[in-house]
């Protein structure tokens, strides 16, 4: 969607969730030992988010794939 067609509440919400992805991208790739859930779990509460919230984020992004369970 354009940027000017987009309300402030939107605007918002893909800063927030550009920084996020970035922030991801970054804190992986400098800290290759540690698992993505505490990186996740530092972001999260950075931008006073859920740890879900944070991995659906990364999710739509195509940076976090989960395991898939067989039913």
């Amino acid at each position: 969607m354009d940027n000017e067609f987009m309300t402030a509440f939107e605007r918002e919400r893909a800063r927030r969730h550009k920084a996020i992805c970035t922030e991801y991208v970054e804190l992986t790739a400098k800290h290759t030992g540690i698992k993505p859930n505490r990186i996740i779990n530092s972001i999260a509460e950075k931008h006073s988010m859920t740890i879900p919230g944070v991995k659906r984020i990364l999710i739509g992004n195509g940076l976090y794939v989960t395991k898939k369970r067989k039913s």
